[in-house]
């Protein structure tokens, strides 16, 4: 009973929305929106800061908590909102040195400017943020790397901090965020559902830092660089001139993620954090190569040549993995827009009359939509009577159902779909392209944006095996 008398801050301050900001390392994260204080009183209580927005997602987090596994739709939804949003803004504003939004410096004693009040506060609650979250990478960085380097830099010889609000409460929330208090609180009490992530991985030989922490689900950033580079592109005295173009992370070898840089930055101990997902249980090699303008260049012309600076590498153990894929199913099949909309829908050829295109949005994975063979550029379009918001779509693979074998009659087996596009409303352009899951699993493809819907059309553009073949899908989700 107590938890339905639980009520929702009111969503972050819409005035703070911007549409399509860019910062280095993404192309574009979509809206942004931060917490204030007040926005009737007066001063600072009106501005939009950090401290503010990692406290309200820190609340709207716990409520989520609180619901458990009972928490109702209407209430998820705004609460993945609330928090994507929230995220959103910090990647746009994001400072361990400060407290975004406040203006001003973060050097230890600057009790008089803005950007040091509520700073350790701040901190706390990016603590809090990343612990309830159960994420070692938030808004693309590193945090408690990067939040506990400013710390030990700032602690007095004493063993206490000095900000804006006082010795004791500023030592009290420093400690607060070194120690992980919220994290510990979540892995040891009542409830706790798993351990906090303890498998450190590293290595310091090669020209970069590599750094990483996880198993099944691994962080990973730049931690430096070798003393024989920072002495190459040295400037000055105590002083590097490194600019880096993108960070590369390459696992047993293939690519697995990759951050942009920015040629207008200097190097100042960004981390260049990234995460990826293992699949499978076992052993893995971690490596990455950074990419930087040569020694003395301030920008990128068309004949300069990047350096390329190479880690070396670690080992990942990987015991078990989470199936992320049934957890995104269930996503999928709760959120469906097909499920509750009148929807039409048609494709460019149909097998046969029991895997005609009506089959890929009936609700059963048992039945599918399969296109001819002959079939070049096989598409199928969805149209909704009434406009649907949608996020994500997601494939399920008339593959799956051939089991790789003869189909019966002596049909051929049903291809797999290697490659699609999709537009949105009739788009001239592909929306989004997308590769499906190897071995043609659920496959979900993210659209841009939060987006509204009133038709998609999704072509096949590339098959396993052949340029031609069967191939279709069991079911198709708009969430």
């Amino acid at each position: 009973e107590s938890q339905q008398q639980v009520k929702l801050p009111p969503d972050p301050e819409k005035k703070e929305r911007s549409g399509y900001a860019r910062t280095p390392g993404d192309s574009g994260i979509g809206y942004s929106a931060g917490f204030f204080y007040n926005k009737q009183g007066q001063g600072h209580g009106r501005l939009v800061t950090g401290s503010m927005t990692t406290a309200g997602l820190g609340v709207v987090l716990i409520v989520r908590d609180c619901y458990g596994k009972s928490i109702p739709k209407r209430v998820d939804n705004k609460i993945r909102r609330i928090v994507t949003l929230g995220l959103n803004w910090m990647r746009k504003n994001w400072s361990v040195t400060e407290n975004p939004g406040m203006g001003g410096g973060g050097r230890r004693g600057g009790r008089g400017m803005r950007g040091n009040m509520w700073h350790y506060y701040y901190l706390y609650g990016l603590e809090r943020v990343g612990s309830l979250l159960m994420e070692e990478v938030i808004a693309g960085h590193a945090w408690y790397l990067e939040g506990s380097r400013v710390l030990v830099r700032q602690q007095a010889n004493d063993g206490s901090w000095l900000g804006g609000q006082g010795e004791q409460p500023d030592t009290c929330f420093a400690l607060l965020f070194l120690r992980r208090a919220t994290w510990a609180g979540r892995t040891t009490g009542r409830g706790a559902e798993t351990e906090p992530v303890a498998d450190l991985h590293g290595t310091e030989s090669g020209d970069v830092r590599l750094k990483g922490q996880g198993s099944s689900s691994l962080a990973m950033w730049v931690d430096g660089f070798a003393p024989k580079i920072l002495q190459r592109w040295q400037r000055g005295q105590n002083k590097t001139d490194l600019r880096i173009i993108r960070v590369d992370y390459f696992v047993d070898g293939k690519p697995a993620k990759t951050v942009e840089g920015s040629q207008a930055r200097i190097w100042k101990g960004e981390t260049f954090a990234a995460k990826h997902e293992f699949e499978r249980p076992g052993s893995y090699t971690v490596t990455a190569k950074v990419h930087v303008l040569p020694p003395g260049a301030k920008r990128r012309d068309a004949d300069t040549e990047l350096v390329v600076l190479e880690s070396g590498s670690f080992k990942v153990e990987v015991a078990r993995v989470a199936d992320a894929s049934a957890e995104e199913m269930s996503r999928a099949l709760e959120g469906n827009r097909v499920r509750s909309a009148s929807v039409s829908v048609e494709a460019t050829s149909n097998r046969s009359l029991l895997e005609k295109s009506g089959a890929a949005v009936d609700g059963r994975e048992a039945t599918g939509w399969v296109c001819r063979a002959s079939d070049a550029t096989p598409t199928i379009t969805l149209r909704f009577k009434k406009t649907v918001k949608a996020n994500h779509v997601m494939l399920t693979q008339s593959f799956r159902r051939s089991a790789g074998g003869r189909g019966r009659r002596g049909r051929e087996p049903i291809r797999r779909v290697k490659r699609v596009e999709i537009r949105v409303n009739n788009a001239k352009k592909p929306t989004v392209t997308a590769a499906l899951d190897s071995e043609g699993r659920p496959s979900r493809i993210d659209l841009p944006k939060e987006m509204r819907v009133r038709s998609l059309r999704i072509t096949v553009v590339e098959r396993a095996v052949m340029d031609n073949g069967a191939c279709g899908f069991t079911e198709i989700y708009v969430y």
